[in-house]
């Protein structure tokens, strides 16, 4: 009996101690994927945190050599290199990605199109050598443009781009997939509450310590980064936003072109709105849906994420209205309410 009086004294005492650790709020800022990323943990206050952020900006190092076309050794390019000369073995991940690649094409009626890699290398948006191409450049490369013309074996992960000149970009869906990479990996080093932002696509981890949600912004498309016009409360969600307000360039007509091209006619989408956010379980499919669906536009870009199971949006128009889906009544706040206004469906 004595044992025993001891055995859980000490057991209470444990319990005592795990409950009065303190979890601290810590975050790491690197370059990679071409933007800026942060990662945030929550973690034992007097614990050296460095080799946790170390070993995460390790992992993104190493997907971004898999699937980042401007490098050279990279798999893109070397799939990109062997276009129209036969098959190439890849690796499995990247098999993964492109069999992803196509699904979101087929479900986007080819809106989403990673073989748009011609049109974006004229037009380098976000390059040093950004300009608006002529249109008879652009009808001269558009015949590359599709996403039919890759053959996937996904027995075997052989991969073949069926036409010489056809050039993937894996910009609209790899950096979604690599924040997801990541997220799991910190799971696995034991981190239960987190966020990761892969310049603008993030993944939450769990809630905050004290069990309420995290709040995430959505982007005022009007602004530069950081500045929102309202917050999703997530747990274990990921939420990726595209808009014209990251990249665009200037014609000598004065007219802005932003960064995301219509696959159909080589041109930026053309449409009312400013921006999307999909909020959904993983950020690949959040990557890829926030492109497709903000190409088409409003009205049937609604009705098309109100009919996809666990996958939820917010639309900004270039007027300042603000619509959100059904299921996200109860989890998104506006916070500008001087700007923009909450619009019923």
């Amino acid at each position: 009996m004595r044992k025993l009086k001891i055995l859980l004294i000490c057991c209470i005492s444990f319990v005592l101690v795990a409950c009065n650790e303190r979890l601290e709020q810590k975050s790491d800022i690197t370059y990679a994927l071409g933007t800026i990323s942060r990662i945030t943990i929550f973690d034992k206050a007097d614990n050296d945190s460095e080799k946790y952020f170390k070993a995460i900006s390790d992992l993104i190092k190493e997907k971004e050599k898999v699937f980042s076309k401007n490098l050279e050794i990279s798999e893109v390019s070397m799939i990109n290199l062997m276009s129209g000369q036969g098959p190439i073995t890849v690796s499995e991940e990247m098999a993964y990605l492109l069999l992803k690649s196509k699904e979101h094409a087929l479900l986007s009626d080819g809106l989403f199109d990673i073989t748009i890699g011609p049109i974006i290398n004229l037009w380098d948006i976000g390059g040093t050598e950004a300009r608006v191409p002529g249109e008879e450049e652009i009808k001269e490369l558009l015949p590359y443009v599709d996403y039919t013309k890759i053959r996937l074996n996904t027995n075997n992960n052989e991969v073949e781009l069926l036409q010489d000149n056809m050039v993937i970009d894996l910009g609209g869906i790899a950096k979604g997939y690599i924040a997801d990479q990541a997220a799991e990996y910190m799971k696995e080093l034991g981190i239960k509450h987190g966020i990761v932002n892969l310049g603008g696509d993030i993944v939450t981890i769990g809630g905050k310590p004290d069990g309420t949600p995290w709040r995430i912004g959505v982007q005022n498309p009007q602004e530069g980064r950081g500045e929102t016009i309202g917050v999703i409360s997530s747990f274990d969600n990921s939420i990726v936003t595209s808009g014209i307000y990251e990249r665009f360039v200037l014609g000598d007509d004065d007219v802005i072109y932003h960064h995301m091209i219509d696959p159909r006619t080589g041109y930026p989408f053309e449409n009312e709105l400013a921006s999307v956010t999909i909020v959904s379980e993983f950020a690949i499919d959040g990557d890829a849906l926030s492109t497709a669906v903000y190409g088409m536009g409003l009205e049937k870009g609604y009705l098309f994420v109100e009919a996809l199971e666990n996958i939820d949006a917010v639309f900004i128009t270039k007027e300042n209205e603000v619509y959100i889906t059904t299921a996200l009544k109860d989890r998104f706040e506006l916070t500008n309410k001087h700007e923009f206004i909450l619009k019923e469906w």
